[in-house]
């Protein structure tokens, strides 16, 4: 009943979003258009959308190939209508131009979803020679250069100081129609300075279709399917459990449509999370298990190669080269990204608060699972007859032994074979609740439950487990710092190799700013970007660049 109440949830939810997807816009803002594989880029997004009730949301940040194939994504979680978060170029990405594309679920459900894409140019950093690049054939558009912004240097610095001054001048005009100004200092990069301004827009393909639109809100939406394996017939009607490991396990289930397709929709889970999902059955598990991708398709960019010129390869030797140095003097350090956090919002399990809570690590060694229950699980009945397992509960209920099995977990995951506890001891298992009542989840119900949890929780068995998939899913990503500053950490000696040296987001926009940042000890000019978001839900694109030669 509760998931036939949630389905209907669901597609209200679905006939209200038709009535705004297609005006939903998304547009991404990154640190930078260059970088070095194995850099971090940086970027903001905005979510422009005319209904103020569906400013909160996902958005999908992802970096593609020219060609229209994926390399890597990431998902953040807005706060209103504008979002932060970074993506990590592969360290083993060839040298080109790639394309970085942002959306939001629900724009896939209509085909007049323009899709904001910008360009960004990446060089391997164990390449020694660079000639030639597939460079993207086609035209783009520019955003409004607004009126009423100057950049002027200001006053030159003592001799030998990196430091350089510029003054922002923003007109009284300009600021009342200003919600947010970002200011971006980056160096020029000859190559992507021809298309640094330029956004492409991309139109959904086919593929981009999403069978479950829904509006995701500090969550993700996992999508999938059930089919059998011999002639890929879908398994219409199938229930499928989704669980993920943890002190509280989670569970939910959905029941496989007409396509054989499934979805589940994970809140408050960031990072990147270890997905089990499998059917709900006691009969040999032989269906297939697939989840879907959640990448957007806007079809390949048409391309030509191009050839560089002297200063292009100056430059991208130049960053090479820095890469290098810049990792023999301060070393290397990745974002720590494999972290899995899961909100809980109640004290106790999915099933519940458990009858009895068992500690066999207090009592005496006892070497397996028949032992354990004989002496210390007392109301449940564990029995072994030849190569057949089977475990009953009793019904503190009625007073008798239920009929069917009770629900197992092993470590928070569902197990329909019993066997696997067959060789646990006192001196592997933490905990063991048990639950001697029927549970009822959602249109499930079950003849008590038992959640074995051990000291080392361990996934490997689900590798010789049949019909139980384990899925490595990436969830919102964990909202970090970037710590970013406008001032050089390097003493006087140390050689800064830094590529964005400004940026600052103003919420209070200035009439006038003095900004002040140190230069990079990599030779080049520097462009100054200001993007400015307008109270009509408009991007502004002041660019400039300052020749420093």
């Amino acid at each position: 009943m509760i998931r036939r109440f949630l389905k209907i949830l669901l597609f209200l939810n679905f006939v209200l979003t038709l009535q705004v997807a297609a005006r939903e816009e998304v547009y991404l803002v990154p640190d930078r258009t260059n970088c070095v594989s194995g850099d971090t880029i940086w970027f903001s997004t905005f979510i422009f959308n005319p209904q103020e009730n569906y400013r909160q949301n996902v958005v999908h940040v992802q970096l593609d190939k020219l060609s229209g194939a994926h390399i890597t994504k990431v998902s953040i979680a807005c706060n209103g209508n504008s979002g932060t978060g970074y993506l990590v170029v592969p360290d083993s990405l060839s040298t080109g131009i790639y394309v970085l594309k942002a959306f939001t679920n629900i724009q896939k459900d209509t085909e007049s979803t323009v899709v904001h894409q910008r360009l960004i140019s990446v060089y391997n950093r164990f390449e020694t020679e660079i000639g030639r690049i597939t460079f993207p054939d086609t035209e783009g558009k520019q955003f409004e250069k607004p009126e009423g912004i100057e950049v002027r240097s200001g006053p030159r610095s003592v001799v030998g100081s990196r430091q350089l001054n510029f003054d922002i001048e923003i007109s009284d005009e300009l600021r009342e129609n200003l919600e947010q100004l970002f200011v971006i200092a980056r160096l020029a990069d000859p190559v992507s300075e021809n298309f640094s301004q330029m956004w492409i827009d991309g139109q959904l393909s086919d593929e981009s279709s999403s069978f479950m639109p829904v509006r995701e809100q500090n969550g993700v939406l996992v999508t999938g399917k059930i089919y059998s394996p011999i002639d890929g017939s879908p398994a219409k009607g199938a229930v499928v459990l989704l669980s993920i490991s943890d002190t509280l396990p989670y569970l939910d289930y959905c029941v496989a449509d007409d396509m054989g397709r499934f979805y589940f929709y994970v809140r408050d889970a960031y990072g990147p999370g270890s997905l089990v999902v499998q059917e709900f059955t006691d009969q040999a598990q032989k269906n297939k298990i697939e989840l879907f991708e959640n990448y957007i398709e806007t079809g390949a960019l048409k391309t030509a190669d191009k050839i560089f010129t002297p200063d292009e390869r100056t430059y991208a030797e130049d960053m090479i080269k820095a890469a290098y140095f810049k990792r023999f003097f301060q070393g290397y350090s990745a974002l720590a990204s494999d972290s899995f956090s899961l909100y809980k919002s109640f004290p106790n399990p999915f099933y519940g608060p458990p009858t009895r809570s068992y500690y066999p690590e207090l009592f005496i060694d006892l070497p397996n699972f028949q032992e354990v229950s004989r002496e210390i699980l007392h109301g449940v009945q564990y029995r072994e007859r030849r190569d057949d397992v089977s475990i009953r509960l009793l019904d503190e209920g009625t007073q008798t032994i239920f009929k069917d099995e009770p629900f197992k977990l092993l470590d928070g995951i569902p197990v329909f074979n019993p066997g696997i506890f067959t060789d646990m001891g006192t001196t592997e298992i933490k905990k063991v609740d048990v639950v001697f009542f029927k549970r009822f989840y959602g249109d499930l119900n079950f003849d008590g439950v038992m959640a074995v949890y051990r000291h080392q929780p361990s996934l490997s068995w689900i590798e010789l487990a049949e019909g139980v998939e384990l899925f490595r899913y990436p969830c919102l990503q964990q909202q970090k710092e970037w710590n970013f500053r406008n001032k050089n950490q390097t003493t006087e000696i140390t050689p800064d190799f830094k590529k964005v040296l400004f940026r600052e987001k103003w919420n209070d926009i200035p009439s006038q700013k003095s900004i002040s940042f140190d230069a990079s000890d990599i030779e080049g000019d520097i462009v100054f970007e200001i993007i400015g978001v307008s109270k009509n839900h408009n991007l502004l694109q002041y660019h400039r660049v300052v020749e420093t030669k």
